[in-house]
This record gives structure tokens, C-alpha cells and sequence, in this order.
């Protein structure tokens, strides 16, 4: 378990499934998010079919009680959210849950990350070259990555072809996470923009 800055209530950032509106005929196992009556609800129990959720269900619980969920890309989200809805990133396999936290005016991520398998997600990030600062070594650099938690350890890799970007990515000598960030550091200023996928 990743610690919670203060103020904040801990979530369960792992294992989320949004399985989209409510059916009948369907199957649901823990931790399947459905939406039904504008209300988002979890299941509770493996095996769950043709049990309508509800407050008196003992497979559901109330998850949040919002309005529709806004589906599209992350960078296509508002500018500031709406408090009690949630925002779904439907480009990525899986799909990635947020709602919107008024503390840090930023997208949070409540779920979907791993996925319900365990399985990781690729979130792809920019280091452009003007981004980086200090007058000295090492240069830091640091992005906004909703998913990111204190104390995660991504694998990166770089998504950039050529020469240029291959010698500015040999820079790079290590990052350090935080809550929604990841700051990377580097032995000298990268000359070009680096495409980065963070493999969480």
C-alpha cells in the first residue's frame, strides 16, 4: 500500500473494472464497477448476476453517486472536472477511472490502473528539452502522471527514434515518484524531446 498524502482518503488504485451500464444477463465479479441511474456501483461478490444493485443488495455497494461518467482521452477531459463524476479514459486498455479532487485541481486516478488482472498500463509522457531545470547537475525534470503514487518504481522505456534521442535518453539517470508526478533527472540538459512510456 502506497501512503496517502494527509487530508487524503486512501483508495483502492488497483483492480477496478468499469464493465459500463448495468445488465441483467451479465456476470459480475469483485471489483466490477457498473453504472446504473446516473449511480456507480461496485461489486462485492465474485458470481453476481441478476442481482439489481441497490443500498439492501449485499453484492453492491454504492461507489459514487454522480452523473453520467464522461468517457474520451485523458488530455480531452475539462479543464476543471465536476466533484462527484467520474472520468474515463476509454483509449487505454484498461480503462482508466478519475474524478476530479478540488485540492490539487487535478484529475485523480480511482481506479482501473493494473486492471483487473494485475496486468500493467502504458501511460506515455514527454521530457521536452526546454522543460528541464538547474543550473547543474543533475537536471530535473518533472511531469504530471495521475496514476503515479509515492513509491511506485515504473519500468521507462523510449518511444523516440533517432540518434539524437537515443544519446538524450542515455542521459537520463534516474526518477523519483511522487503523488501524481514523476520527476526524471539527468546527467546534462537533453537536447531534443524525448517520448517516454512509463510502464506502471
Amino acid at each position: 500500500m502506497q501512503p496517502v498524502p494527509e487530508g487524503y482518503e486512501p483508495l483502492d488504485f488497483v483492480g477496478f473494472t468499469d464493465r459500463g451500464n448495468w445488465s441483467n444477463t451479465e456476470t459480475y465479479i469483485k471489483n466490477d464497477i457498473v453504472h446504473k441511474d446516473n449511480i456507480v456501483w461496485r461489486c462485492l461478490i465474485d458470481d453476481t448476476s441478476g442481482i439489481i444493485p441497490s443500498l439492501d443488495s449485499d453484492n453492491w455497494e454504492l461507489f459514487i453517486d454522480s452523473a453520467t461518467p464522461f468517457y474520451g482521452a485523458y488530455d480531452t477531459f475539462p479543464v476543471v472536472g465536476e466533484v462527484g463524476r467520474f472520468y474515463i479514459d476509454n483509449t487505454v486498455d484498461p480503462r482508466l477511472m478519475y474524478t476530479w479532487d478540488t485540492e490539487t485541481q487535478k484529475y485523480i486516478l480511482t481506479g482501473g490502473a493494473g486492471g483487473a488482472d494485475g496486468g500493467s498500463v502504458d501511460i506515455p509522457i514527454t521530457l521536452t528539452s526546454a522543460g528541464w531545470t538547474g543550473t547543474t547537475a543533475p537536471y530535473s525534470q518533472t511531469i504530471t502522471v495521475p496514476q503515479m503514487r509515492e513509491g511506485m518504481t515504473p519500468l521507462f522505456f523510449l518511444a523516440s527514434s533517432g540518434d539524437a534521442a537515443q544519446y538524450a535518453f542515455s542521459l537520463i539517470t534516474g526518477y523519483s515518484s511522487g503523488y501524481a508526478e514523476i520527476t526524471f533527472y539527468a546527467a546534462d540538459k537533453p537536447a531534443v524531446d524525448q517520448d517516454i512510456i512509463l510502464k506502471l
